[in-house]
């Protein structure tokens, strides 16, 4: 852990003002932890993904920095289209990994500052995984505090963003879950400063919606529904027409992975290691995983990752490890499936697979049908984007910048390289 620590100490130290406010919601987080009598080394544990999301600030003073986020991406028809960790939105070719266009570069200002950056320009950090609809490619940037709608002609991407929110300015504060767009081409979004959007196709604002604290979640849609979670151990339903409150579900801890919405319930897990499932209607609970604290199986660890659902049964990772697979009636554990290291990429179903990846980059499918968990690629780089996939491929976006296609029958891979050599 101490050398995991140390490859982002130099970066981390030289982080501006700003991007130590966005982190303060984790803190708060692990502060709770500590208060609660958790486990100390538990808590140094997890202060690794600390050290990544706050280092996302610039590393040079002059020029562009050094990005690093971790995003995810869409396979469309033939074109793969993903943020890479040098703040670019970058479409490939499928089949060869091939750069079709130029990559988009997106930077955001720097104030001057006495803590490093002195001005110039960073490269935005994006953890937040494009998005689209019709022709338009959505994504949130980090350290910029905004959103961008990029044109796609089915090959390439506009070099300029066609449409930005806010128009002027920023948000003054992080973007890190996905958007989500809705059945009219709306876009939702959460954002560090405790407020949830909702913009029309051209991004321009419709309402907002104070949460009162900090959102690193995504939201999920259901009808004329969002539902949302925060740091302040609350998920949200919003109506989407005009953004009113429906009902508050309170819980036992922070909330960072994006709900999972199936049939009349939404089902989520939190910081307070447990998982819950929740009527969509009334917003009352239905059953959490664990029952109680003496539970045996209870998880050790944290809920990150977005949760799946295949045939009546729920499956949610957690940083411990573990795939949990529960009854989407009562909650009981049907199933665990131990990986054997903390699970913060979200997964992808692939037919009846479970295809999802630890953060040292061991990539595992999770057969449904005959309950089989299969190694299929060891990558030996650390990932945490979330996942995405084609057609019997799945993608996985690592540290080095790297994305990996990987055949879920056979194991096969390719590795496209997100890196570039330009010179902005």
């Amino acid at each position: 852990m101490t050398r995991y620590l140390e490859s982002y100490s130099h970066s981390s130290l030289q982080m501006s003002k700003n991007m130590k406010l966005h982190s303060s919601g984790i803190l708060k987080a692990m502060s709770r932890e500590v208060i609660h009598g958790r486990n100390l080394v538990l808590l140094l544990a997890n202060m690794v993904l600390l050290v990544i999301l706050i280092s996302a600030g610039c590393t040079s003073m002059l020029g562009r920095g050094i990005a690093q986020g971790w995003a995810g991406g869409i396979v469309v028809d033939d074109t793969i289209i993903v943020g890479s960790r040098g703040g670019k939105i970058m479409a490939l070719d499928a089949t060869d990994g091939s750069l079709q266009g130029d990559p988009v570069v997106l930077t955001v200002q720097l104030p001057s500052s006495a803590f490093g950056c002195g001005g110039g320009t960073s490269g935005v950090a994006i953890y937040s995984s494009p998005v689209m609809n019709e022709n338009l490619v959505y994504i949130g940037g980090y350290n910029s505090g905004k959103v961008y709608a990029f044109l796609f002609d089915g090959e390439s991407l506009t070099a300029e963003s066609e449409y930005n929110f806010p128009r002027e300015g920023d948000l003054g504060a992080a973007i890190v879950g996905e958007l989500a767009i809705d059945q009219d081409g709306n876009v939702f979004f959460g954002c560090a400063n405790g407020t949830v959007y909702a913009l029309d196709a051209t991004l321009r604002s419709i309402w907002e919606y104070d949460t009162g604290d900090e959102i690193w979640s995504s939201p999920a849609i259901a009808e004329d529904t969002l539902f949302i979670g925060n740091f302040g151990k609350k998920l949200y339903a919003l109506n989407t027409n005009d953004g009113t409150e429906r009902w508050v579900f309170e819980t036992r801890g922070a909330i960072i992975a994006a709900p999972l919405v199936n049939e009349d319930r939404v089902y989520f897990g939190t910081f307070g290691r447990r998982f819950y499932a929740v009527d969509t209607a009334s917003g009352e609970e239905v059953w959490r995983f664990p029952s109680d604290d003496s539970d045996e199986s209870k998880p050790k660890n944290w809920f990150w990752a977005k949760p799946l659902v295949n045939n009546g049964t729920i499956y949610a990772p957690n940083m411990d490890g573990k795939v949990y697979a529960l009854d989407a009636e009562t909650g009981a554990l049907v199933n665990q499936f131990d990986l054997g290291g903390a699970i913060v990429s979200s997964p992808v179903m692939i037919g009846d697979l479970i295809i999802v990846a630890t953060q040292e980059g061991e990539v595992y499918s999770v057969n449904t049908v005959n309950n089989e968990q299969e190694l299929l690629a060891s990558l030996d780089e650390k990932t945490q984007a979330p996942l995405f996939a084609g057609t019997d491929t799945v993608y996985v976006h690592t540290f080095e910048d790297n994305l990996y296609a990987i055949d879920v029958q056979t194991g096969a891979s390719q590795k496209f390289s997100l890196s570039t050599d330009t010179s902005e």
